[in-house]
């Protein structure tokens, strides 16, 4: 950034434009834009921070600004915010002043002692003290692998009917009679009678005789029973299905 903001103007990266910048919980948040100062040379007071369209959970990414106090410059030249989360790196502000919320517990280092730890962890350097004894300063990278979330497509869910037919065996409940003829006694009535289930209805006749009467012969033996038999019924019933479709594996 060359020209005035809020004051701020560029004070000079250090070679730390462009580096890396990672969450205390190792996401990798962006990269280093620019550093700045009340003055060109002078103390750093904040860095731009370019985050990723991931964590900035825009597209295009975004560009926030954190106090340079707050920033720790490993040996390997990567910058940490170590106050700040993944997730809650899209909270920092868009505008150099603005309040950052961070962890009190968080390493800082300034950007002097940053410059200093950088040009004193070089391998191969050291120094030979008084008694000849030298020393030399090793120093080692150290990985540390973060996540960070990306858009994995999308997924449409919509439901149609189905018919299909369903057969099903209904008991059903009809009455029935038997018939049942046998012989009457002399002199029996002839009025029809009920017992129970059953009904009694005389037959008569006409009997040759000297002179005509009436004489009862037989009687109908009504017995009424109970069938249960198997009817089919067919009817159409409906249900729901869900089909799930996810982006580039072809379901529908």
């Amino acid at each position: 950034m060359d020209e005035a903001m809020n004051g701020l103007v560029s004070v000079g990266d250090e070679g730390l434009r462009g580096r890396p910048v990672f969450a205390g919980d190792g996401t990798l948040l962006g990269e280093v834009a620019d550093v700045l100062g009340a003055q060109a040379g002078g103390d750093p007071r904040f860095m731009a921070v370019a985050l990723e369209a991931s964590v900035a959970r825009t597209r295009g990414g975004r560009q926030v600004y954190v106090p340079f106090s707050t920033v720790r410059v490993d040996p390997s030249r990567r910058v940490h915010l170590d106050g700040v989360t993944g997730e809650s790196a899209v909270t920092l502000p868009s505008v150099p002043g603005s309040t950052v919320a961070v962890d009190p517990d968080a390493t800082v280092l300034d950007y002097a002692r940053a410059a200093d730890s950088l040009a004193s962890s070089g391998v191969g350097g050291g120094a030979v003290d008084s008694a000849n004894e030298a020393r030399v300063t090793l120093s080692e990278e150290e990985l540390r692998v973060g996540t960070r979330t990306v858009s994995a497509g999308e997924v449409r869910i919509h439901k149609h009917v189905e018919t299909s037919q369903v057969r099903e065996s209904v008991p059903v409940m009809r009455e029935d009679v038997t018939v049942e003829r046998r012989p009457l006694a002399a002199g029996a009535s002839l009025e029809p009678r009920t017992e129970g289930e059953v009904t009694y209805i005389p037959i008569i006749e006409e009997e040759i005789v000297v002179t005509k009467r009436l004489v009862a012969r037989e009687e109908l033996v009504i017995t009424k029973r109970r069938i249960t038999e198997e009817r089919i019924v067919e009817e159409t019933v409906r249900r729901e299905v869900a089909v799930v479709e996810g982006a580039g594996d072809g379901t529908s």
